[in-house]
């Protein structure tokens, strides 16, 4: 994240940046995948913060889903 941390403009990209970091940090050796919403519930302490990554990836896809041991999971169909 070095690498791209100067491009950082806003306060929500830093906070973001800061979260994604320390997950990365602090993760243990070989972590679980997960789906999306719960690696999100975890990193941000909300299920829907990486909704919005799903297609494009964080930090202009600088950072993918597999990057923080997640995958896309859709909600399941319901009438």
């Amino acid at each position: 994240m070095a690498a791209f941390a100067h491009t950082l403009t806003t306060e929500r990209q830093l906070k973001l940046a800061r979260a994604v970091n320390h997950y990365l940090l602090n993760r243990k050796k070989d972590p679980p995948l997960l789906p999306h919403r719960e690696r999100g519930l975890q990193i941000f302490g909300n299920k829907k913060a990486l909704d919005s990554y799903v297609e494009t990836g964080l930090f202009s896809g600088r950072i993918t889903l597999a990057d923080i041991d997640c995958f896309h999971c859709p909600e399941p169909f319901t009438l």
